[in-house]
């Protein structure tokens, strides 16, 4: 059979393929033409559990294989207090991505609400074997810890949720404080107390610098989060948030010392990236790299760390080594590129970030121009974006933007010669809407 033959069979077949994808969403009441991946996660913020199973329903149809989409249905199941259901879609997450410790925390706590405390417990310490620095996970097993009655277990594992930085923070500060109460809050039973009850002071301080941070006011954070480490002087969180603020600040001498402490108290990738990332801006470029290599020797799985290394490598001359970083990074995201329309310089367009999508976008230059990239969030807004320039496999720039509610930016970035950038927006926590600003202008 000629070639022409075999082509033509195996472009026939494709379409054939598609137009029963088309088929079967038209006729289960899905629009192929609408981006139900995106429309479900919208619904899902809005508390609409129930559209939100319809709309990764009809995703799922075109993407069978997505271990995203099936934990983000699973997620809405759960809301929806149908527990067996959620724990069928986590299943096929689990199979499809067995290496995403997320995944196993969900059902986790699926099989906890649902009473399965066995597999509750299996689930949430194969997560923490894979992410020693998902927070969730030691919140989830604390509870099953408290509702077997083993208090101290329950207590360190909330602490070191506490450590890690949960979002929000008062899930397990309150768990912890309901070991000292004589009724407790989630169906977990009267215990007696077995540690001393967490600092209310700290507390307040850590909330007060944490708004403040968002406000940008890195002064009072800075002030808000002394106090509380003054309180607490063996919180790793706390001296993370502090040495934030001082980097934000542009004061990276002392973020790398504040970084240090939160190593030297229970060290955790995020703690050597963003060491390495103060290293950087003071030119210490052999401490950075062995801090990024540090991180992601600690946790393989802390993908941003051979993200900040590519870029690290790319300002080094090492263009191999950068390439084959970023591919590390964009393999580890379990994430869809979905092509982007590129917005005309200086127009705002608006945006939904997706749970398992990253915005792919092609911005052509030329030498000398000067390129600008905003992000734009309402000022109450937790969604937590992430800018990634990338020119032939190669980043250039990027912006982690700090944290929820800050708005990641590339800005004044001199284009070095004719090219066409792949700019690709997602996020690293939390999803929802943002605006999106493109500016090119002449030297």
């Amino acid at each position: 059979m000629s070639t022409k033959k075999l082509f033509a069979i195996g472009f026939s077949l494709i379409l054939l393929i598609m137009s029963i994808w088309v088929t079967r969403a038209q006729d289960s009441g899905c629009d192929p033409e609408v981006n139900t991946s995106a429309q479900g996660d919208g619904l899902f913020a809005e508390g609409n559990y129930a559209g939100a199973v319809s709309a990764y329903t009809c995703a799922l149809q075109t993407r069978p294989d997505s271990a995203a989409l099936y934990n983000a249905r699973g997620n809405a199941y759960r809301h929806l207090e149908n527990y067996a259901q959620a724990i069928v879609d986590y299943n096929r997450a689990v199979e499809l991505a067995p290496s995403v410790a997320m995944f196993y925390n969900n059902r986790g706590f699926a099989e906890y609400k649902q009473g399965s405390l066995t597999p509750a417990l299996n689930d949430l310490n194969h997560a923490i074997q894979l992410d020693s620095t998902l927070a969730y996970a030691f919140n989830n097993r604390g509870l099953i810890y408290a509702q077997q009655g083993q208090n101290e277990l329950a207590a360190a594992d909330f602490h070191k949720a506490i450590d890690l930085g949960h979002d929000p923070i008062s899930w397990p500060t309150l768990n912890l404080s309901n070991l000292h109460m004589d009724t407790s809050a989630d169906g977990v039973p009267p215990v007696e107390a077995t540690v001393p009850p967490p600092v209310v002071a700290a507390s307040d301080d850590l909330a007060q610098g944490q708004k403040a941070y968002r406000a940008e006011d890195y002064e009072g954070a800075i002030a808000a989060f002394s106090r509380a480490i003054e309180a607490n002087p063996n919180d790793a969180y706390l001296f993370c948030e502090r040495a934030a603020a001082y980097y934000m600040s542009g004061d990276y001498q002392r973020a790398v010392e504040d970084y240090t402490s939160a190593i030297n108290l229970g060290h955790q990738a995020f703690h050597y990236t963003w060491r390495g990332n103060s290293y950087v801006h003071l030119g210490q470029n052999d401490k950075a790299l062995e801090d990024y290599t540090a991180a992601i020797r600690v946790e393989p799985t802390y993908f941003n760390a051979y993200l900040f290394r590519a870029l690290l490598y790319h300002q080094m001359g090492e263009t191999d080594l950068s390439r084959d970083d970023l591919a590390q990074w964009a393999k580890g995201n379990f994430s869809q590129f979905v092509s982007q329309p590129t917005p005309e310089s200086g127009e705002t367009v608006s945006l939904n970030l997706a749970n398992d999508q990253i915005y792919a976008f092609k911005v052509p230059v030329k030498k000398g121009q000067i390129l600008t990239i905003e992000t734009i969030t309402a000022p109450d807004s937790t969604v937590d974006p992430m800018l990634v320039l990338v020119e032939s496999g190669i980043p250039q720039a990027a912006d982690d933007d700090g944290g929820a509610g800050i708005n990641a930016a590339i800005k004044q970035f001199v284009v070095p010669g004719d090219c066409v950038y792949d700019l690709y927006l997602m996020h690293p926590g939390t999803v929802g809407p943002l605006n999106l600003t493109i500016t090119i202008t002449n030297p």
